[in-house]
């Protein structure tokens, strides 16, 4: 089980840490002031670790005596006090409207104020963090970075909550080694000032362990989340009623235990849910919903089954009454989603289909339907697309499952609407992202639904014999390859490949900067609420409005004057099967297209007679002998068992690969066009040798000495053709 929820909570309280850490070191704000908001603002400061609703009450007092004044600054600071209040409380807009109000005043005054502007900024990003917008997270994240290292002298206390911030985002995003080596620069940081901020390491080396989790050294991630927890006891020991370090000190338990889980330590994983269950935390509803889902798991994986759902739907319960009112919430369908997979495992399909229902309506508006587990929402109905996929994979795995109780042919078919919908929904999902990396990310997501809808094909094709199927499955696995094409990955060759001139491209990026501008500027005047920004946010978007429009066209006149440029750059168009076939130059044509799975490797082959797939099973022996072969064409070394081991293994690969393509009689096939996925990207194909060699012994006495010309390799046989 994922604590992304659990670990996203955690970091409720890190703006409100980050300002009240800077106030006990400087002392700034009210330390020379008898100023009425101030006091107003320090007695929340005093009490917001025990009693976060009196100090919200404080704090509002401390802001409206403080924007009579138009004292700006310390209304910042009373304004993240009150949006880090809204997170502890769960007032999710409140806290929005909060933390934009306190970005809107701290740029209107940075220049006046430039360490509070910086505040605001990585507040507004730890928010972003906090709904799922990651990207926007990093973009104020990594403006507030470089506020601060710009700035003379450079606050290294400041940056470091920046950089450990901007780590937890990376990690979310997937970018396992760029949230690692944030979150490391943010612990150097903290290493240089240890005397005055050691009461804060809690939240790097708990973000270290959850970076080190991710990148599944479980040793690591255990020792930086205890070193996390044993910060906190200190902490907590000086007062045992402070709220915030109880909660965080519960989070590393529940890490902890999650880890010992995954580790299969479940023993040691009750243990620290034990531990965590004595500690008192009043009004954090999420937390015992937590602590049974992990209970769920640890019976899981004992394989008691009836008691992993009893949990489950304890949990279930606890969130239910959490969000009611608002049940169409991301959560709620990972709730729905435990409970199916449970009902899945004991065989009840017809149970897991009606949960897994449940959890795709609450991921979805406008679609209501929860009674009928065959119906499907449209794209446009689903909020969370890219969170809809695995749900939808999920639920059509249970078609299967029921198809295997009753034998109906009709739940392999609702099964594959479910993938066809679910690809749809990637699609929409890409067009989101706009970082490289994301979208990479997000190929390696969803590649094992791509995967279980080409089995799903297969299953409908053997038991049909319908050729309609196997269009299907290849449909599935180029999808599958589209989702790695996005548009960034294919800028460069496109540039190199596309002809298009100089000051054409020049155009398009110049385009793409005023859009980005206006777009910004937009965003940032929506945030003021004043009547005289109206005029200009009028004025911007007529601009924006016009730029897209010239975006558009430009690009229209691309796919007309460089339709090669167009193609590689813009075009998201999937080749059918019909068509590669219909493009085949002769009969002895052949084209072999690999999908690489986690378990099967299929190779699709089309010839003029139709399309024919071939399964390969994923096994380590694969992976090692081509891993092996590559390294051999990469620094071949002329010694006797090196050739021989070249030769045992280019034949074997050839036969795993290729050869069941192959008629019969050789004359039949003259010209082979290879599109590889995966490792296979790796593999020279016209190396692989077609029929095992004479032995060496024989081949050096024929020769007098051993020639690597002599061997049989595919590109003497047939016109190899690679393709990417």
């Amino acid at each position: 089980m994922s604590l992304l929820y659990n670990y996203l909570k955690f970091l409720l309280y890190l703006p409100l840490v980050i300002l009240f850490m800077y106030l006990e070191v400087s002392g700034q704000i009210y330390s020379d002031s008898s100023n009425l908001g101030c006091d107003y603002f320090e007695n929340g400061y005093k009490i917001y670790q025990f009693n976060p609703d009196s100090a919200k009450v404080y704090f509002e007092a401390s802001l409206d005596i403080f924007l009579k004044d138009q004292d700006w600054e310390y209304s910042v600071y009373s304004l993240l006090g009150i949006y880090t209040t809204c997170r502890i409380k769960e007032e999710f807009e409140s806290a929005e409207q909060y933390v934009l109000e306190a970005y809107r005043i701290s740029s209107a005054h940075s220049k006046d104020f430039q360490f509070i502007h910086g505040l605001s900024l990585n507040a507004l990003g730890d928010y972003y963090i906090f709904i799922g917008d990651y990207l926007k997270a990093l973009h104020f994240l990594k403006k507030a970075a470089n506020f601060h290292l710009n700035k003379e002298p450079i606050d290294s206390t400041e940056l470091s909550y920046v950089y450990n911030n901007i780590g937890v985002a990376s990690n979310l995003l997937g970018d396992k080694n760029d949230a690692l080596k944030y979150n490391q620069a943010a612990l150097g940081i903290k290493n240089k000032n240890q005397e005055k901020n050691w009461k804060e390491y809690s939240v790097v080396y708990t973000n270290l362990g959850a970076n080190y989790r991710d990148l599944e050294n479980h040793d690591l991630a255990i020792k930086h989340f205890l070193l996390g927890a044993s910060i906190l006891k200190k902490r907590i020991k000086e007062n045992k009623h402070n709220i915030i370090g109880n909660h965080s000190l519960v989070d590393n338990f529940y890490s902890i235990a999650d880890l010992f889980i995954l580790m299969g330590k479940l023993d040691s994983a009750s243990y620290y849910l034990d531990i965590s269950s004595k500690i008192q935390i009043p009004n954090i509803p999420f937390r015992p919903q937590v602590e049974q889902e992990l209970r769920a798991e640890i019976y899981s994986l004992k394989k008691d089954y009836p008691s992993a759902l009893n949990h489950f739907k304890k949990a279930h319960a606890i969130r239910n009454d959490f969000y009611k009112g608002r049940e169409r919430h991301i959560e709620m369908a990972e709730s729905y989603q435990r409970i199916a997979d449970t009902y899945a495992i004991l065989g009840f399909p017809d149970s897991a289909l009606q949960q897994y229902q449940m959890a795709i309506l609450s991921l979805c508006q406008e679609f209501n339907d929860s009674s009928e587990v065959s119906c499907l929402p449209r794209v446009k109905d689903v909020v969370h697309p890219l969170d809809a996929v695995p749900m939808l994979d999920l639920k059509a795995k249970a078609f299967k499952k029921r198809f295997d109780t009753n034998g109906q042919l009709q739940d392999l078919e609702l099964g594959l609407a479910h993938y066809l919908l679910a690809d749809s929904l990637v699609h929409k999902g890409r067009n989101i992202l706009r970082n490289a990396k994301s979208k990479l990310f997000l190929s390696q997501k969803v590649r094992p639904t791509y995967e279980h809808a080409i089995e799903l094909c297969m299953t409908l094709y053997e038991l049909t014999g319908d050729e309609t199927y196997l269009h299907h499955a290849f449909f599935f696995s180029e999808k599958s390859k589209a989702a790695v094409l996005h548009l960034d990955l294919q800028d460069a060759g496109a540039k190199l490949n596309g002809g298009l001139p100089d000051t054409l491209i020049n155009k398009e990026r110049q385009l793409k900067v005023d859009i980005n501008f206006y777009q910004d500027k937009i965003f940032q005047a929506k945030q003021n609420r004043n009547n005289s920004d109206r005029d200009k946010i009028a004025r911007w978007e007529q601009h924006l409005f016009a730029l897209e429009q010239a975006y558009r066209q430009f690009i229209e006149d691309l796919e007309i004057d460089f339709p090669d440029y167009y193609r590689l750059k813009y075009d998201t168009y999937t080749v059918s099967a019909i068509e590669v076939i219909e493009t085949l130059p002769h009969k002895q044509a052949r084209t072999v297209a690999y999908f690489w799975g986690d378990s099967t490797v299929y190779a699709f082959c089309l010839a003029s007679a139709g399309i024919s797939i071939h399964q390969i099973p994923h096994t380590e022996v694969l992976d090692s002998l081509l891993s092996q072969f590559i390294q051999i064409i990469r620094s071949p070394q002329a010694d006797e068992e090196e050739i021989y081991s070249y030769m045992q293994m280019g034949t074997s690969l050839y036969h795993y690969l290729l050869a069941p393509f192959l008629p019969p009689r050789r004359e039949e096939i003259s010209q082979i066009t290879i599109i590889p996925d995966g490792e296979l990207g790796y593999l020279p194909f016209e190396a692989l040798l077609t029929y095992p060699s004479h032995s060496l012994a024989e081949e050096m006495e024929n020769n007098g000495s051993f020639s690597w010309r002599n061997l049989p390799y595919l590109l003497q046989q047939f016109q190899v053709i690679p393709q990417t």
